[in-house]
């Protein structure tokens, strides 16, 4: 197994992350490129709507990615695990959870209340993060299992959650 180190994505990774991104996700949408593509550009664009972006390096290379981001969860904020990927020839290989072990840890010394996720609930379980209903928390575009939310204090944030303008504006 490659040695992976993770750090804050700098300026310089930006089209390697974009190449990750690409690989990852894969399935195309009508303009030739997954609809995730499109979403990190919007993120880039609207430098409000990041958080802290994260890559994760295997021998020097960028091989993994991840976004963080804010969101408003009924009248107060938390934050959102915004997209996370790795290129394909070296899924598996614990670079997802290096990235997000980065990002939590980050976020709870930072004193964040709450943090959501769309995706996988096997593998985001896994991190701690429950079914968002579970906790409080709604979403009326992404479904409950896989809206889901880490509580990281009791007294944290309840109700619909809101994704920065990049989202919405994939929105159909």
């Amino acid at each position: 197994m490659n040695a992976v180190s993770v750090r804050r994505e700098e300026p310089r990774d930006a089209v390697r992350v974009r190449s990750v991104v690409v690989a990852a996700f894969g399935a195309a949408g009508s303009d030739g490129e997954p609809v995730e593509a499109r979403l990190l550009d919007g993120l880039r664009a609207d430098p409000a709507s990041v958080t802290s972006s994260w890559v994760a390096e295997a021998d020097g290379q960028v091989v993994g990615h991840l976004v963080v981001v804010p969101v408003t969860v009924g009248e107060g904020t938390a934050s959102a695990i915004g997209m996370v990927a790795v290129d394909p020839a070296h899924e598996k290989s614990g670079h997802g959870g290096s990235l997000m072990g980065a990002a939590l840890g980050d976020l709870i010394r930072a004193g964040e209340t709450l943090v959501v996720v769309l995706g996988s609930p096997a593998y985001y379980g896994r991190f701690g993060f429950v079914p968002a209903p579970v906790v409080g928390v709604e979403s009326a575009l992404y479904p409950s299992p896989y809206m889901q939310a880490l509580p990281l204090r009791v007294a944290h944030p309840r109700g619909e959650i809101t994704y920065p303008r990049p989202y919405r504006d994939l929105e159909p």
